[in-house]
């Protein structure tokens, strides 16, 4: 008796539990697993040349199960006419739903149409596209829009700008969000756009209710690109949109806004706010008591990673008001967050009230020395088992 006598859901069981050398052993020797086995092992593909010319000429026996298509696009090793037309001829693979492209290398001097097109796919429920440099305003209308307009019920869009280029650099040629998402995805639920401009004009048609995930990253103070950072938190409550996981960078010009939307709602899950720079240390401090004083205890209860990352030291950094604020948050399971300069009283009365509680210290207690090492210590007994990243801040 075969694995395949028995039931089909017992076979299922056991051939979720197995790894992919013994499924692709497996299917190398027996041709009656092939359907049951190439959804496991082949629903992702990780492209080279070859394998994209194999998979539009049908040469593949596992071409009906390819969900999604992953290819790293050197531009050092440009393509062919003849390699766009069998990567054109992917897209009417029958089950393909996401498409993940990383393009790399050097874009000077190079036309969009050397880049991998895009406007032949259709259905996608997921679209990734990575480029290195500045994204060329003729491809983004004419092949990753045209995708994205041919998508309905696209859920997962990422589009990452100026990937491999200095962080000082301007947005010129990429198009804004809006004009990507002409045509409404209304069930878009996860939206990942770095250094990609967001105008107040249009962001209303292209943010909706459906929004779940939600990142956005560009200089400070969003230098360098048209972007609206007010009109996209004012939005995302007009909406109704409740994220549960928000990554932010750049914000600095409207933290007002922002806390404004994270205290309209409750649920957030996970929230990252990284490398900020205020245009002071008064009001960067205001704005980090006003965080760890209201944002942070209004989703106590659900939130479970928090990362806060200024550039100097400060009220964002761990101090009074985090340690006040992080108490609460009994959800809590990762978090990251800068240390700047602790106030040894204060942090030696941290100590010996939890010495008070029976708690002991595996080191001697040397706070006037070192008050930061022992901040760590003390903070991990407070709260329950979890993650801890540490980064160190400097003087504004």
């Amino acid at each position: 008796m075969s694995i395949f006598d028995l039931p089909l859901e017992i076979q299922d069981m056991i051939l979720d539990l197995e790894p992919q050398e013994a499924l692709l052993a497996l299917r190398a020797t027996c041709s009656t697993a092939l359907s049951q086995i190439n959804p496991r092992v082949f629903s992702t593909v990780q492209l080279n040349y070859d394998l994209i010319e194999a998979l539009a000429n049908n040469l593949c026996t596992f071409t009906s199960s390819v969900k999604k298509i992953c290819w790293k696009y050197d531009l050092d090793e440009a393509g062919t006419p003849q390699l766009f037309q069998y990567w054109s001829q992917l897209s009417h693979l029958p089950a393909l739903k996401q498409l993940e492209i990383e393009v790399i290398g050097d874009q000077d001097e190079l036309s969009f149409t050397e880049f991998p097109p895009l406007r032949m796919f259709h259905d996608l429920e997921s679209l990734s596209v990575t480029f290195p440099g500045d994204l060329l305003t003729a491809y983004s209308e004419r092949e990753i829009a045209v995708a994205i307009s041919r998508s309905s019920n696209l859920r997962n869009l990422q589009i990452l700008n100026l990937t491999d280029t200095p962080f000082f650099s301007d947005v010129k040629q990429c198009i804004s969000l809006s004009a990507f998402l002409s045509s409404p995805v209304t069930a878009l639920e996860k939206l990942q756009i770095h250094h990609v401009p967001f105008p107040r004009r249009g962001l209303r048609q292209v943010i909706s209710s459906s929004l779940r995930e939600l990142s956005v990253l560009t200089r400070n103070g969003g230098r360098g690109i048209k972007s609206n950072w007010g009109a996209l938190w004012s939005t995302l409550g007009v909406s109704g949109a409740r994220l549960s996981s928000l990554k932010v960078s750049g914000s600095e010009a409207a933290m007002d806004e922002l806390f404004a939307y994270l205290t309209s709602y409750t649920g957030l899950r996970l929230l990252e706010i990284s490398d900020i720079v205020m245009d002071g240390q008064e009001m960067e401090d205001c704005a980090g008591e006003k965080f760890w004083g209201e944002v942070v205890p209004h989703h106590y209860a659900t939130l479970a990673t928090l990362s806060v990352t200024p550039k100097y030291g400060g009220s964002w950094c761990y101090g009074p008001a985090a340690a006040a604020s992080l108490r609460k948050c009994f959800s809590l399971r990762y978090l990251t967050i800068s240390l700047g300069e602790i106030n040894p009283s204060w942090a030696r009365d941290q100590v010996h009230a939890l010495q008070a509680d029976g708690v002991t210290f595996s080191g001697a207690v040397e706070l006037d020395e070192a008050p930061n090492s022992y901040v760590v210590g003390f903070d991990i007994w407070i709260l329950r088992p979890f993650s801890l990243a540490l980064r160190t801040s400097v003087a504004h």
